[in-house]
């Protein structure tokens, strides 16, 4: 019997969605492209609820980075920033349950974007349960 693996994205609207949030799936698969395209080119997913929207990019270990420069470059992730929406990147990673073991449960690192005039500014990542 074999386990799916669960992708960062669906990862992240499980941990949006028990948190009491409404959840969208915004990234699709552009057939024609051969790739999967985001809302506006920088969000996976929307969540809803405690008086916020926040547009989440789920991604896998270490690529944070690349996912925050690609947002500050993204003309939109601006845009959304001005009509008071939020953004974050949730990123998986997996721990080991024991040192030198076998298993592994994943922990999100997640980092939030705030936007001063010319850059965006990205807070401490805080680790996520």
């Amino acid at each position: 019997m074999s386990k799916t693996k669960k992708s960062p994205l669906q990862r992240s609207m499980s941990w949006w969605r028990e948190a009491g949030y409404l959840v969208a799936k915004t990234e699709t698969w552009n057939p024609h492209a051969h790739k999967r395209q985001d809302l506006f080119g920088f969000a996976d997913m929307l969540a809803i609820g405690h008086d916020q929207i926040i547009a989440v990019q789920g991604c896998g270990a270490g690529t944070i980075p690349a996912h925050q420069e690609k947002m500050a470059d993204n003309r939109a992730a601006w845009l959304w920033m001005d009509c008071c929406g939020e953004l974050c990147c949730d990123e998986w990673r997996p721990l080991k349950v024991k040192r030198g073991g076998v298993r592994s449960i994943f922990q999100c690192r997640r980092a939030w974007a705030n936007h001063d005039y010319d850059k965006i500014i990205w807070d401490e990542t805080e680790d996520v349960a």
